[in-house]
Order: C-alpha cells, then sequence, then structure tokens
C-alpha cells in the first residue's frame, strides 16, 4: 500500500467515525443545527425554512440590530476604518474607537462600583462617544438584568401561530 491509498483509507475510517458520532447525537435529540436568518434580527425575524418566528433568546434586547442610527454608525466605521485588521488585535494592532468604547464602559462600571449616582456623567459620556441619547442610558443598566433573566429561564424561539 503506498501512502496515496493509506491516506484514503485513513480518511474513510475518520469520515465513518464523523458520521456515526453525529448520527448519535441525533437519536439522543442533542444535535445542533444552525439557524439561517433571512431578515434582521429582531423580536420577529424570517428563519429559513421556518418562516415567521419569534425570537426569545436574542441578545437584542435593546432592539438595535436593525435600529437605523445603529445601522449607520456601523456602515460609517467601514468607511472609515475598513472591514477589520485583518489579524488579532495583538498582532495588527486595534482601533482607536475600540479604545475609546473600552475605557468609556470601564468608567462606567467603575462608577457603578463605586455605587455613585452617575447619571448624568454616563449620559455625557455616551453622548461624548455619539452612541446614544440620554434615554438609552437607563435601557443599558437593564440589559444586565435582561441577560440573566433570559439565559437562566431557558427562552428560545417560538414560532407564532
Amino acid at each position: 500500500m503506498n501512502y496515496g491509498e493509506a491516506e484514503v483509507a485513513l480518511n474513510t475510517k475518520f469520515d465513518s467515525e464523523l458520521k456515526g458520532a453525529i448520527e448519535k447525537l441525533k437519536q439522543e435529540r442533542v444535535y445542533k443545527r444552525l439557524n439561517y436568518l433571512a431578515s434582521p434580527q429582531a423580536a420577529r425575524v424570517q428563519m429559513e425554512g421556518r418562516g415567521d418566528v419569534v425570537i426569545l433568546s436574542s441578545n437584542n434586547y435593546l432592539g438595535l440590530c436593525n435600529d437605523p442610527a445603529v445601522v449607520a454608525a456601523g456602515i460609517d466605521g467601514l468607511r472609515q476604518f475598513g472591514a477589520g485588521t485583518g489579524s488579532v488585535r495583538f498582532i495588527c494592532g486595534t482601533f482607536t474607537v475600540h479604545r475609546d468604547l473600552e475605557k468609556a464602559i470601564a468608567d462606567l462600571m467603575l462608577e457603578r462600583e463605586r455605587g455613585s449616582d452617575g447619571n448624568h456623567r454616563r449620559a455625557k459620556r455616551l453622548h461624548r462617544l455619539g452612541r446614544a441619547q440620554p434615554r438609552f442610558d437607563h435601557r443599558l443598566d437593564q440589559a444586565g438584568e435582561s441577560d440573566h433573566q433570559v439565559h437562566d429561564g431557558g427562552l428560545s424561539t417560538l414560532r407564532p401561530r
């Protein structure tokens, strides 16, 4: 048996083992499959092969995934910075906008840890970053609690009748 034949035999065995493992996961009803969205993320989405679906497990608590201002900011970011650094931040560098956002988040968390009210300071920082209106700050405070409720409650997708 030459090298090429041995390689085919190994691949055939490996392929067979993988197929068996996948079939076992399906029989045990723990096999995970990807759901493909054919619309922007929202409370209701178009899911390929399922139609109109209500999403109860999304991290889109604030409803910003398809918000026109967020989409416009994303487009502006693409125009200013391109589609990415092409590698991890420690190799090719990180964007200044990421550093600024990380600093703003750290400052917000530090204020919260210290127990200061700081609502006006938080709103001012968020406004300076050009990312939100003052009322947005209240929704950010509640996002962590929503995350806890959704993930601990085991909510998932439901198909409307």
